[in-house]
Parts: structure tokens; C-alpha cells; sequence
């Protein structure tokens, strides 16, 4: 029969596992979707986040469009090589990054909330948004997608998520 401090000790373990909002399988994708309920956020704000993709993605000649009172989210309008929408999320979702089509911009939503709680900062999100432009640029070139995925994973190894938590890796 197990002590009481063994059964606490248990008991404090599976709640901890309890607190784990992304399954493992999970932890290798990056969320560009949108808000959830998660705890404070613990890197730069998501406006300087949102601004310094929006700067990076501008400058390689890819148009992004304001979302009226929400300065944390831009919409990222698509080359015409890459126009259908539902597809281009499944290729970013192949590769790791998920985001959220709008069907009547014909663009996509980037949301830097999730980001800023998982501890990004202004160049990690330029990173981010130099992957999105190489996938849009060169859509349907497979080598550029084993490098895009390769780099989501490096993110998301230095940006992991702990226990409900989301924590910066070696800083």
C-alpha cells in the first residue's frame, strides 16, 4: 500500500499531466490561428510580434492588409501561384504551421497571440514569417518544404510548450 507522501506525489503528477494543453503530438506545430484561454503571455507583446512579420513580409513584396482594431492580426494575401486558400493552409499545416484562411480576401489570417505567450520575440517572429513568404514564393517546391518544416521544429524546440505553459528554450 502506498504511503501518503507516494500518493500525493502520484496524485500532483497527474494533474500536472492535467495542465498540458498541447498533446504531444502536437508539440511540433506552431499556432497562427488565434486566441485561446491560455495563461499570461511570457514574450514581446503579439503588436510588435504582428508589426515586425508584417515589415518582414512587406519587404519581400507580399501584401498584408490591417484587421480593423486588432493590431495583433493582419491578413497576409496570397501570391496568385498560391490564390486557392484551402490548399495553401493544408501545405502550411503539412509543414507544421497553422493558420486560418480568409475565403473572401483570398488571404490568410496571422495571428501573433499564440506566439508572444509562447515566448517569441521580434526575431524569431521575422523567422517565422521569412518560412510563411519561402512557402508562398515557391509554392509546390518540395525541398523548400523540408527546410520550412525543419524550421518550425527548430522554433518549436526553442519555444516549447511545459505543463500548460509556454517557455523559451535556452535564454
Amino acid at each position: 500500500m502506498p504511503t501518503m507522501s507516494q500518493a500525493s506525489s502520484t496524485q500532483h503528477a497527474a494533474a500536472a499531466a492535467r495542465l498540458v494543453r498541447t498533446p504531444p503530438e502536437q508539440a511540433d506545430r506552431i499556432d497562427l490561428r488565434g486566441p485561446r484561454r491560455l495563461p499570461a503571455s511570457t514574450g514581446a507583446c503579439p503588436i510588435a510580434l504582428a508589426h515586425a512579420m508584417r515589415r518582414l513580409l512587406n519587404g519581400r513584396a507580399l501584401d498584408t492588409l490591417s484587421i480593423e482594431d486588432a493590431d495583433h492580426r493582419f491578413i497576409l494575401m496570397t501570391p496568385h501561384q498560391a490564390a486557392d486558400v484551402r490548399r495553401t493552409v493544408a501545405r502550411f499545416a503539412d509543414i507544421g504551421l497553422d493558420l486560418r484562411g480568409d475565403l473572401s480576401s483570398r488571404g490568410l489570417i496571422i495571428d501573433a497571440t499564440l506566439i508572444a505567450r509562447r515566448g517569441f520575440d521580434a526575431t524569431a517572429a521575422r523567422q517565422l514569417a521569412s518560412v510563411i513568404a519561402d512557402m508562398l514564393e515557391m509554392a509546390g517546391d518540395d525541398a523548400i518544404a523540408v527546410r520550412a518544416r525543419r524550421q518550425v521544429r527548430a522554433l518549436c524546440e526553442r519555444f516549447r510548450q511545459m505543463q500548460g505553459v509556454w517557455v523559451r528554450d535556452g535564454s
